[in-house]
C-alpha cells in the first residue's frame, strides 16, 4: 500500500485535518477577503454597490440645486434610502462639493444634543463651514435633532443652509 491510500488514512482525523495555506496560524481566525462570500446576500450586497461605492467608476458631478434634487442624491451617497434618520451633508468650502456625508438614527430627547454636537464636531474638524440636513421620520423626532444642529452648528460657525424633514413621500422646509 502507498501512503495515500485511503487504508493508511485515520477516519477521524481525515475528517478534521484539511491542507492550510503557508500563512495559516494556529488558533487565529481569518478574514474572508472581500467577494469571496456565496449564496444570496452575497450577490444582492454586490448589485446594490456596483457603480455607487466602486473606485473604477468615473466621479460625475450633479448640480443640486432645490430641496428635490437634494433628496435625490442622498440614496446615492449612502447607498441605501434611509429611513428615521438624520443625514448631515457637509460641502467643501468655495466648491460647494460634497466633501462629508453622516447619517444617524433619530435620537431621542436625552441624546439629541450629543448627536449635533458630534454631527458639528465632525463637519468643524474637517474645515466645513456650510452644510445641509435632512431629517427622516415624524416632526417631534426631527424637530428635537433640527433643533440642537441649529445650536451647535452656529455656535461653531457652521452654516446650515437648509435643514428639510421628510415623511412618507413629502418633505418640509
Amino acid at each position: 500500500m502507498t501512503a495515500n491510500s485511503p487504508a493508511d488514512v485515520n477516519p477521524e482525523k481525515a475528517a478534521t485535518t484539511r491542507p492550510q495555506p503557508p500563512d495559516h496560524q494556529p488558533g487565529k481566525r481569518r478574514k474572508r477577503p472581500p467577494g469571496s462570500g456565496t449564496g444570496q446576500r452575497q450577490a444582492t450586497a454586490t448589485a446594490s454597490v456596483t457603480g455607487t461605492l466602486d473606485a473604477r467608476t468615473a466621479r460625475r458631478a450633479v448640480r443640486v440645486d432645490s430641496a428635490a434634487s437634494l433628496l435625490a442624491i442622498i440614496p446615492g451617497l449612502l447607498g441605501f434610502a434611509p429611513g428615521r434618520s438624520i443625514v448631515v451633508i457637509g460641502t467643501e468650502p468655495g466648491s460647494a462639493q460634497v466633501r462629508v456625508t453622516l447619517r444617524y438614527d433619530l435620537p431621542d430627547a436625552r441624546s439629541a444634543s450629543a448627536v449635533a454636537r458630534h454631527a458639528v464636531g465632525l463637519l468643524t474638524s474637517q474645515g466645513i463651514t456650510t452644510a445641509v440636513a435632512v431629517g427622516y421620520g415624524d416632526e417631534t423626532a426631527v424637530t428635537l435633532i433640527a433643533t440642537a444642529l441649529r445650536e451647535h452648528a452656529a455656535k461653531a460657525g457652521v452654516t446650515l443652509a437648509e435643514l428639510l424633514r421628510v415623511d412618507g413621500q413629502r418633505y418640509w422646509s
